[in-house]
C-alpha cells in the first residue's frame, strides 16, 4: 500500500539503514525494558529525521452505530474535552450522515480521524434510512481507500451496516480493529444488575465475556471470516480512561500502530503523546 506522501512503504523502508530496519521490525514483538529502549531509539530517530516523517500522513477511519462512543473516543484520542473547539459532537441522538474529518490538533496535517456514516439515506426516501453498500461505496469509497486503518465501534449490539462497511475496508486491504468503547458503563451496569458477579469474577473476566460476545454478534450480523480476539478491544473512550491507559487501551494503541509503515508509526507515537501513561513512561 502506498503512503499518502506518494512513496510505497517498501521504498520508505528501503531508504533506511539496516540498523533502523531492524529497530522497527523488533518494535512489534519487544516487551519490557527492550520495548522502552526501542521506543527511545524511535524518538531519537524521529528527531534526527524530522523533515522526512513530518510529511507522512495517517488517516484512521471510524464507523459504528449512533451511541457507540465514536465521538467520545475521537475527542479523547486528540486530548479534547467534549465542548472544546474542534471537538466532535457528542450525543446519543447524533447520527453522522456525511464523512467528518477530525485532525489531531498537535499535527493536523499528519494525523486525521475520519468519522464515517453508519447509515445512508436512500435518495428520494425522505428521512427513512435505507442502506445499500454499493451506493455507500460510490459516495464514500474514495475516502475509505484513503484510510490506513479502520475501527469498528460497538456499545453492545451492532447493525449490519457497520459490519458491511468494515468488511469492505478489510477487502480494500485495510487493517480492521473492533472496539467496545463503554466498559466503564458496562462495569457499572454489572455491579448494579448482578452484584454477586464479582464475588468470584474479576474485571478481566467481564472483559473477556464482552470480547467473545462482540465476536459472536459480528458473526450473527454477517461478518465473513474469522475474527481474531486480539483484534477486539474493551475500553472506555472517556478522556480520563484514555489518558490513564485503562483496560485494553495500551494493547489497542499498539494494535493501531502495528499495521503502519515505520515513518507513519513515528507520526502516531510523536503526536498522541498522552495516549496512555505507559506510553509516556516509555518515552522516557
Amino acid at each position: 500500500m502506498a503512503d499518502r506522501a506518494g512513496a510505497p512503504t517498501e521504498e520508505i523502508v528501503g531508504e533506511m539503514s539496516e540498523e533502523e530496519k531492524e529497530m522497527f521490525a523488533n518494535m512489534a514483538t519487544a516487551t519490557g525494558e527492550k520495548k522502552t529502549e526501542i521506543l527511545k531509539k524511535l524518538q531519537e530517530y524521529a528527531a534526527e529525521n524530522m523533515e522526512i516523517w513530518k510529511n507522512q500522513k495517517v488517516y484512521v477511519g471510524i464507523v459504528g452505530d449512533p451511541g457507540a462512543g465514536k465521538s467520545t473516543f475521537i475527542n479523547s484520542i486528540r486530548g479534547l474535552k467534549p465542548k472544546a473547539p474542534g471537538a466532535a459532537e457528542v450525543g446519543l441522538g447524533h447520527t453522522t450522515m456525511v464523512t467528518t474529518v477530525y485532525p489531531h490538533p498537535a499535527r493536523p496535517e499528519s494525523l486525521v480521524f475520519v468519522d464515517f456514516p453508519g447509515v445512508l439515506l436512500k435518495k428520494g426516501s425522505g428521512e427513512e434510512p435505507d442502506f445499500d453498500i454499493q451506493q455507500y461505496l460510490e459516495e464514500f469509497g474514495e475516502k475509505m481507500d484513503q484510510c490506513h486503518l479502520f475501527l469498528v465501534f460497538s456499545s453492545g449490539r451492532i447493525q449490519h451496516n457497520a459490519v458491511q462497511i468494515g468488511m469492505k475496508a478489510r477487502d480494500m486491504g485495510k487493517k480492521v480493529l473492533f472496539v467496545r468503547s463503554m466498559f466503564d458503563k458496562d462495569l457499572a451496569d454489572k455491579e448494579n444488575d448482578d452484584p454477586d458477579y464479582f464475588d468470584d469474577h474479576t474485571e478481566a473476566d467481564l472483559m473477556e465475556e464482552l470480547r467473545q460476545d462482540y465476536i459472536q454478534v459480528l458473526k450473527d450480523v454477517g461478518w465473513e471470516g474469522v475474527v481474531n480476539p486480539r483484534d477486539v478491544f474493551i475500553i472506555s473512550g472517556r478522556l480520563k480512561n484514555v489518558l490513564e491507559g485503562s483496560w485494553d487501551i495500551p494493547k489497542f494503541r499498539k494494535a493501531m500502530i502495528d499495521g503502519l509503515s515505520a515513518l507513519q508509526k513515528m507520526v502516531v507515537i510523536n503526536t498522541c503523546r498522552d495516549f496512555s501513561k505507559n506510553t509516556i513512561k516509555k518515552r522516557g
